[in-house]
């Protein structure tokens, strides 16, 4: 089976039948996770564009983890949160009744203390070794940041990545084998950073990798990481979502990502700009047949 492309998420077709959010199961039938209905009054951290990358990915796994039990956590780069289309277009369709601002986030992580269990740091020195972080997070329910974020939030480190490895696809490598028991088989993100669609991968265990290609800077070992993720995709359930992009430049983008995506027929949810997913995917559309969400 080849490539299905599902831009932006939601409802498409192939040539088998539609495809469905939360519909694991035949021919045409892609299982993309959903949320619970998120809070009637969410918590509103504004400008987190502005905040250092340690920071933010603190507060997208805090946002990931919550949400398995209620999303409560809206990250708005706005100051103004009135500004926020997708915010202000839920408030104003009904679907939450309102929001609080939050300006200081840091007293989010005494708020939700239940959701997670302590942190792992990444490496800074490893190119991409905060979505090894992010995998961590996912499996074993703690907080990817920095060691200073951490300290700072009073968070206890419960696995330290900083010198374990000489390479991201050493790093990968281990992630993978130590932690595929209790990750997602049905969903996985490809992304180069910790950026939006992170907490939802958090929030539902999927595993998070990339594969280096010409606007990478660093020149990793692009072969290696791609026997790595051929492999990891292999592992996956046929027609799994794949949420973010691959893209690794003009060049490469057909090569590096969508063939060898494509030839583990796996769907492609183009969402590397979508924040807050884990709060958008707990909306219901009227529209919808309804399929009953279950969860494999």
């Amino acid at each position: 089976m080849g490539l299905i492309w599902i831009a932006g998420g939601g409802e498409g077709t192939c040539k088998d039948g539609p495809i469905h959010h939360g519909a694991p199961g035949s021919c045409g039938r892609i299982y993309v996770p959903k949320s619970p209905a998120p809070a009637r009054n969410l918590l509103v951290v504004v400008n987190s564009s502005k905040l250092q990358p340690d920071e933010r990915a603190a507060l997208l796994s805090l946002q990931g983890l919550s949400s398995r039990t209620q999303p409560c956590i809206w990250l708005s780069e706005c100051g103004n949160p009135g500004r926020d289309f997708a915010l202000r277009t839920m408030v104003e369709c009904g679907v939450i009744d309102g929001y609080t601002t939050v300006a200081d986030w840091k007293p989010l992580f005494k708020q939700f203390a239940q959701c997670y269990r302590g942190a792992v740091v990444y490496d800074p020195q490893i190119y991409r070794g905060d979505t090894l972080a992010a995998t961590i997070a996912g499996a074993a329910d703690l907080i990817a940041t920095s060691a200073d974020v951490a300290s700072d939030l009073q968070i206890p480190v419960k696995i330290d990545m900083r010198g374990r490895f000489t390479s991201y696809a050493d790093g990968l490598n281990w992630v993978w084998d130590n932690y595929k028991k209790k990750l997602s088989r049905h969903v996985c993100l490809i992304a180069s950073q910790m950026s939006g669609p992170a907490s939802f991968a958090i929030e539902w265990r999927a595993v998070v990798f990339w594969t280096s290609g010409v606007v990478d800077s660093l020149w990793p070992d692009t072969a290696r990481e791609r026997e790595l993720v051929a492999s990891i995709l292999s592992q996956l359930q046929p027609r799994a979502a794949m949420l973010g992009y691959p893209y690794s430049g003009s060049a490469s983008v057909y090569e590096v990502g969508l063939k060898l995506v494509s030839q583990y027929g796996i769907a492609l949810i183009a969402s590397h700009n979508q924040d807050n997913y884990s709060v958008l995917s707990g909306l219901s559309d009227p529209h919808s047949p309804g399929f009953p969400q279950t969860v494999p």
